[in-house]
């Protein structure tokens, strides 16, 4: 039984070393920070040069995620009671606090020479704007999101990367899980106004929640349909990720792109292919926007 557990572990291990070298490579680029009073700890606009020519990017930190400092939508506001239960904080405000000192960090950190190491794929999340995943090398050699995380100014979640040294990002990961239970052992950054007795009640609140959900939807059917097919030029975003294959970063593509001439005119969205508009073309219509 042994000997089968550790073939399986070794399967997944190997397996996962395989699929993670499919990612596209890292690519290197010296970066400046670029002032702006919308960004946050992980995610802010940098300079670089590419193919000779100088261009704003902005970037998505992989593996972390710091606390929001703004409560600007309803989204926001999810976001940030998830992040209180996360951390233990009773106070919800306390996560816009911290939100803010993160960015202050981050900008520290990057008032100085760093590295942006990034395949630019696509990070759109909840942001209408093109975003890109990176990793950020300061000129310490260490990446921002090990300081952030060991400062107790962010939490280990989030998409992750094969390291540009090729290290496996578990192994990385790791260490960042370890670095995150250091910091909230020693109360560092936000982990300083953690409730620890809280904590496992409210993370289990928020798995309950999640199940409930989960079930109260799984038998809803979706309002789209060929009798009720989705407007291309006018649907919001919830209605147009009721399409199978469609999920939010795709959504707010179609959004960004509107308005269209005719369903056909789809295709020109990045990631939505002749086959995908055939697929659901019995789903859709394209009227004038509104």
């Amino acid at each position: 039984m042994a000997n089968i557990l550790q073939s399986i572990a070794l399967f997944i291990l190997v397996y996962g070393l395989q699929c993670e070298s499919r990612a596209a490579d890292l690519v290197a680029y010296p970066a400046t920070l670029k002032e702006s009073k919308w960004a946050d700890g992980d995610s802010f606009p940098v300079e670089i040069t590419r193919d000779k020519k100088k261009e704003t990017v902005t970037v998505r930190l992989y593996f972390v995620d710091c606390p929001e400092k703004t409560k600007s939508s309803q989204n926001d506001a999810q976001r940030i009671l998830e992040q209180a239960r996360y951390f233990g904080v009773k106070d919800a405000n306390t996560i816009l606090t911290y939100g803010k000192t993160a960015k202050t960090r981050t900008e520290e950190l990057l008032s100085k020479p760093f590295t942006l190491h990034t395949s630019f794929a696509s990070a759109l999340g909840r942001s209408s704007s093109q975003r890109y995943y990176g990793l950020i090398q300061l000129e310490s050699g260490e990446f921002l999101s090990t300081v952030l995380t060991r400062e107790g100014l962010t939490r280990v979640h989030g998409k992750t990367h094969m390291l540009p040294d090729k290290s496996h990002s578990s192994i990385y990961r790791s260490k960042l899980d370890d670095l995150e239970l250091a910091a909230a052992i020693s109360m560092k950054g936000i982990w300083s106004k953690s409730t620890p007795e809280q904590i496992v009640k409210m993370r289990e609140d928020a798995r309950l929640e999640i199940a409930k959900l989960a079930a109260f939807t799984a038998n809803i059917s979706s309002s789209v349909n060929e009798e009720s097919p989705a407007d291309i030029n006018n649907a919001p975003q919830e209605i147009l990720e009721e399409l199978k294959g469609i999920g939010a970063s795709t959504a707010k593509k179609i959004i960004a792109a509107r308005p269209f001439k005719s369903v056909d005119d789809l295709e020109r969205v990045h990631g939505i292919g002749k086959a995908t508009v055939d697929r659901l073309r019995k789903y859709l219509i394209c009227k004038p926007m509104k």
